[in-house]
């Protein structure tokens, strides 16, 4: 709107003015047809149809119009400074490029929210001519998953409900995922301009519904999620996939099992028998639900054949039994013990060999644990070697001229046990290189009688010799 005095002639040319305005409005953003004369908006870096909610932002409206006025309209209504608007003009500031004299209008959008939604007009008006310029501007709030139902644990053919709470704006869908492919069944609830709730429900569970349910939403392309999990409870399940004998009262097994979804009460019960007994012996260990491997020991006689069966309980009840076929104890424990060599000597290492075990017992070992000490026993040092490498190791970082000793365990991977240490075995480094001598001091005196001058050192052994010390250089 343009204030004016009462004047019938100025009304007269306002209203001729306006019918140009609104005759050319549907064709550009400008009223006048001189291209020198120019009204222009500009918002500061950001696009004006994805204003950032919450933030601040500037926009600028210029225009040549000589000694013209400025004023804004939102929606067609004046603005005036508010919590909302802040204003600021600058007069006669020379355009650098044309050299032509332009008036500014500084418009301060604060804490962008939607009422700071729709079409903004900066207008420019002397006693002549009229000019205008309009930008759409919108909001967009990014999209954030608020909350989501966390993972729930449901028994078979119950009822459950997912929850997703989403901001942003604008919203353009919401739609949820199952193990990252579509999932149709879900409403959609709107809350507010800004936050719209999604539920995902599910009737008659079965083992099928169970997997990740991820809730996406969607803002202007720009895509947030987040996920949850539905675990259906139902009996577990087990399966021997390896079963060994490695002693004469040890056997060993191991297992994959679907736990369920209810890991926390998992346990395995164990039972077995003779090849030609009837009646099955309960294993009376608890074995708790997070072993995957175990080692049955000491209810066995050597030489003789087994069978074995597992079943995983858990809260929602027992699986079937998983039986295996016939195995046999040994019919003594294997032992291995190496013999062990020193093969290589420097200053500050030591390289050892052992021996390899017998064709019958190389099944059972499966690692190698070395032990290294000086004599002193101030520098232990284990190691663990591969069977599968060379019997090769050195020992590095030794001191020097100093003697070690070497031990040398054969281990089996099923039971974690080592048997015994090898027949210790030594060697010495070599000297190396020795440490500067300590508490050198140097004293010079003079004869008087025999006009001789003399020179005095001394110095004490070095801290770190690196071997037995033969003879001290000096020199000048």
């Amino acid at each position: 709107m343009i204030h004016c005095q009462a004047h019938s002639r100025v009304i007269l040319l306002i209203i001729v003015v306006s019918s140009i305005f609104y005759a050319k409005c549907d064709y550009t953003n400008h009223s006048l047809p001189n291209e020198d004369v120019m009204t222009t908006i500009q918002v500061l870096k950001h696009s004006p149809l994805n204003l950032p909610y919450g933030e601040n932002v500037t926009i600028i409206c210029k225009t040549s119009l000589p000694l013209s006025s400025l004023w804004w309209t939102v929606n067609n209504n004046n603005l005036t400074e508010d919590n909302r608007y802040i204003l600021e003009m600058e007069s006669e500031n020379v355009n650098e490029a044309s050299g032509k004299k332009i008036e500014v209008s500084i418009l301060h959008i604060v804490n962008v929210d939607l009422r700071h939604i729709g079409e903004y007009t900066c207008h420019a008006v002397n006693e002549r001519d009229i000019d205008f310029h309009k930008i759409t501007l919108n909001v967009t709030l990014l999209p954030n998953i608020k909350r989501i139902t966390p993972t729930v644990r449901v028994k078979l053919h119950k009822h459950v409900k997912l929850h997703c709470l989403a901001e942003g704006f604008p919203i353009g869908e919401i739609f949820w995922l199952k193990d990252n492919k579509p999932h149709l069944k879900f409403k959609v609830n709107v809350i507010d301009e800004l936050l719209q709730n999604s539920t995902l429900e599910i009737n008659e569970l079965n083992k099928k519904d169970n997997g990740t349910y991820m809730c996406v939403a969607n803002v202007n392309g720009v895509t947030a999620n987040k996920s949850s999990a539905v675990l259906v409870l139902d009996k577990p399940q087990v399966t021997i996939d390896f079963v060994k004998a490695i002693g004469k009262s040890k056997i060993f097994l191991n297992w994959t099992v679907n736990d369920g979804n209810e890991p926390d009460s998992l346990h395995y019960r164990i039972s077995y028998k003779g090849q030609n007994e009837t009646n099955w012996y309960y294993y009376q260990h608890e074995i708790g639900g997070y072993n995957r491997s175990y080692v049955l020991k000491d209810e066995f006689k050597n030489d003789t054949e087994y069978i074995i069966r597992i079943m995983a309980c858990n809260s929602e009840g027992d699986s079937q039994y998983f039986t295996t076929d016939p195995v046999r104890t040994l019919i003594e424990d294997p032992v291995f013990i190496p013999t062990v060599k020193a093969t290589g000597v420097t200053s500050n290492s030591i390289t050892i060999s052992w021996t390899s075990p017998p064709d019958d017992l190389r099944d059972f070992v499966h690692y190698y644990q070395l032990l290294s000490y000086a004599i002193n026993f101030t520098d232990r040092r284990e190691a663990v070697h591969l069977a599968s490498k060379e019997n090769l190791y050195m020992f590095s970082d030794l001191k020097a001229a100093t003697q070690y000793d070497f031990q040398v365990a054969a281990c089996n991977e099923y039971s974690h046990q080592c048997g015994p240490l090898s027949t210790k075995v030594n060697g010495t480094t070599m000297d190396g290189t020795s440490g500067p001598p300590g508490n050198v001091t140097v004293e010079c005196k003079f004869d008087n009688i025999s006009l001789t001058s003399f020179v005095f050192v001394t110095w004490t052994a070095p801290v770190n010799p690196h071997g037995i010390i033969i003879s001290y250089n000096v020199s000048k």
